[in-house]
């Protein structure tokens, strides 16, 4: 269908904002119907970041702190809550992760936004004290426990599948994990994020991307 100069960049562009429900997998909305404007807010949202990420001119493009900014607002409007903290307590000290604008940061932002998403669970919760942080959290399961630590709705009407869901969730969990790492030279690159979550899509579809 992309050909005559349509890309998947100007099919999205084109459906915001009022068509995008027409462009998006049917199949987000199964058994959610009651919740349908909540959904569409949150998908025109994530829709939107996306194009905004892929603009022609890498001027034009938004940067990753914002991604992870409206990343955070779409989770928030689809869960009813705030799912992440901008405050991280490291090392005891409040740091302020949107203030960091270097690269690295971007990255632990996003591995930190993967693992609340995945997880549902964030920095802030009581559970996390004592040294123990979602990092570590998430580390500490990898590879045998990660169906332990993910949320369980996750897996809702796909017990039939759980072999191929369990490999996805747990490179997805793998890839926070290395984004979030304290020292900031031992976090992956962008690239190599945008690699291994494509991998982990291939791994769930059975298809490339």
């Amino acid at each position: 269908m992309f050909n005559d100069g349509l890309t998947l960049h100007g099919y999205a562009k084109m459906a915001l904002p009022q068509k995008v429900m027409e462009i998006v997998d049917p199949s987000l909305l199964l058994d959610h119907e009651n919740e349908r404007i909540r959904i569409e807010e949150c998908l025109v949202a994530v829709v939107r970041t996306g194009v905004f990420c892929s603009m022609e001119s890498p001027s034009e493009r938004i940067q990753m702190t914002d991604v992870v900014a409206k990343l955070c607002a779409a989770r928030e409007i689809f869960t009813g809550r705030i799912t992440f903290s901008i405050f991280m307590e490291v090392e005891g000290q409040s740091k302020i992760l949107a203030g960091d604008a270097s690269m690295t940061g971007d990255v632990y932002s996003f591995g930190i936004l993967l693992l609340e998403m995945f997880t549902r669970r964030r920095p802030t919760d009581n559970m996390f004290n004592d040294g123990l942080t979602l990092h570590g959290y998430a580390k500490m399961a990898l590879p045998q426990k990660v169906m332990e630590i993910v949320d369980p709705s996750l897996l809702l009407d796909h017990e039939n599948e759980r072999i191929r869901i369990e490999e996805c969730l747990v490179a997805v969990v793998r890839t926070g994990v290395f984004c979030s790492m304290e020292s900031p030279s031992e976090r992956i690159q962008m690239t190599d994020v945008v690699a291994k979550l494509c991998a982990a899509r291939e791994i769930l579809t059975g298809r490339s991307i």
